[in-house]
């Protein structure tokens, strides 16, 4: 109850929208600020005709990633959905990481970050993903890619094509970066990037060292209540 009167509170425009919101909500860690604000940038993205697909990297067991492609449906855009996930839970952490791992009790990886091992810690699963997506018949316009950001991006990334909304969930340093290193400059003008975990230092570190490294310096809005930190694309 507290978390349906929080809801409406920071969303009363939504509150016809709460039913349709819990449907999803056990297929996602997200919050419902979280989810609203996804909502609402895949309107704005086909309200402004913003060209591209919608990219998460870090899908879970796939709550959001339906949601965005059921809205990108019913607005008529029937953008693709790209959803990537480890679906083995997060890598070991690496020393950019140490704070979150030792607050989360996760082993730190000794070894270059190209060696990725398992933990399990977050780990997701694809058939709750294919479940959420048969549910609200989207299915036909998701693609799910199983494994690390690293082998699987640089495989679909010419599939993939122009970007309009990009959702970076991938908790970590690394898993942060390489995204935005392999994806970027297929963001469309304009693009939204969400950036899930801001308030992790890693995921700070990997934003900032990006940025420095690109001469990119764009506004970086953290959003009210529980949204997420974005950023648009120059």
């Amino acid at each position: 109850m507290k978390l349906k009167k929080r809801y409406i509170w920071n969303h009363p425009t939504k509150l016809i929208l709460y039913p349709l919101f819990r449907r999803f909500a056990v297929y996602t860690k997200l919050s419902f600020d979280a989810l609203a604000q996804a909502w609402d940038i895949v309107d704005r993205i086909d309200q402004e005709e913003i060209p591209g697909a919608i990219v998460e990297l870090g899908c879970w067991n796939g709550g959001c990633g339906a949601l965005m492609s059921y809205r990108t449906k019913q607005n008529g855009s029937n953008r693709s959905v790209w959803l990537f996930d480890s679906f083995e839970g997060l890598p070991e952490l690496t020393e950019e990481d140490m704070e979150w791992a030792a607050l989360i009790q996760q082993p730190v990886s000794k070894s270059s970050h190209s060696t990725l091992r398992p933990t399990g810690y977050f780990k997701a699963s694809q058939e709750k993903v294919h479940e959420i997506l048969d549910r609200m018949h989207v299915a036909e316009a998701v693609y799910i890619e199983k494994g690390w950001f690293q082998n699987t991006l640089p495989a679909v990334k010419d599939k993939i094509g122009p970007i309009a909304f990009m959702r970076l969930d991938g908790d970590i340093y690394e898993s942060t970066k390489v995204p935005l290193e392999i994806l970027f400059d297929q963001i469309s003008k304009g693009g939204y990037i969400v950036i899930d975990d801001f308030h992790l230092r890693g995921c700070r570190q990997a934003i900032y060292e990006f940025f420095a490294e690109h001469n990119v310096w764009p506004l970086l809005i953290n959003a009210p209540r529980d949204g997420r930190a974005y950023f648009r694309k120059s």
